[in-house]
């Protein structure tokens, strides 16, 4: 059972290490909202990925492989990295002040915001390119092997989502401890802009790298 959760946690790692939209989404939330939404939208990646584990498990790696799923994510994979270019270039020109209390409001909206930030995480973790690629490559197999020839896998799981945990709790600190110090430093503003621009170019790049290998592979 030890195995089982090790091998599931460094797996998890490997994916959590990877630079990609659910990363930046969650830094730049950290950064300018505080840990606690950040944390909320990481949980919400880490239940996408396990869609994904739990899917590489049934032996159907090959789903991902399917026509139609694959023009579903390429399509729906495509809207939501051009969506949220747009919101970064939009959000670069009007930087908002930073919130204080992140907690703040009416117990009904801070409810909705709950909800956005983890459906957030969770749709863009479905969604995002480097998490599909690692999926049907090296790690739909490497999940399918070991958890789908053990007699209970649930440790892997738990060690696969336990990493997840950790690491987003990890990202939603680093990113709030840049949003105490930029406020006190008096460049809130200039830091924000500066984040939704390098967030929005590189959002804007995965669209297009989305789009253009779907276009090759579909087309």
């Amino acid at each position: 059972m030890t195995e089982l959760f090790i091998t599931g946690f460094l797996l998890s790692l490997s994916l959590c290490l990877d630079l990609g939209i659910v990363n930046v989404a969650a830094f730049s939330t950290a950064a300018t909202r505080g840990a606690r939404p950040a944390f909320v939208l990481g949980i919400g990646s880490c239940f996408g990925d396990l869609t994904y584990a739990v899917i590489a498990m049934l032996g159907v790696a090959s789903f991902l492989h399917f026509e139609v799923v694959r023009w579903v994510l390429w399509l729906g994979g495509s809207a939501i990295l051009v969506y949220l270019a747009v919101k970064m270039l939009i959000q670069s020109f009007r930087a908002p002040a930073f919130i204080a209390d992140p907690a703040a409001g009416t117990e009904a909206s801070a409810g909705r915001r709950f909800a956005g930030d983890f459906g957030k995480g969770f749709a863009m973790a479905i969604a995002s390119p480097s998490a599909i690629l690692w999926f049907a490559s090296v790690g739909g197999s490497l999940i399918a092997t070991t958890a789908g020839n053990a007699a209970n896998p649930w440790p892997f799981f738990l060690g696969f989502f336990v990493c997840g945990l950790a690491w987003s709790a990890f990202v939603a600190l680093t990113g709030s401890r840049i949003h105490r110090h930029a406020a006190e430093a008096g460049f809130a503003r200039l830091f924000v802009r500066g984040l939704a621009a390098v967030s929005a170019l590189l959002f804007a790049a995965l669209a297009a790298k989305v789009m253009i290998d779907g276009y090759r592979s579909l087309l």
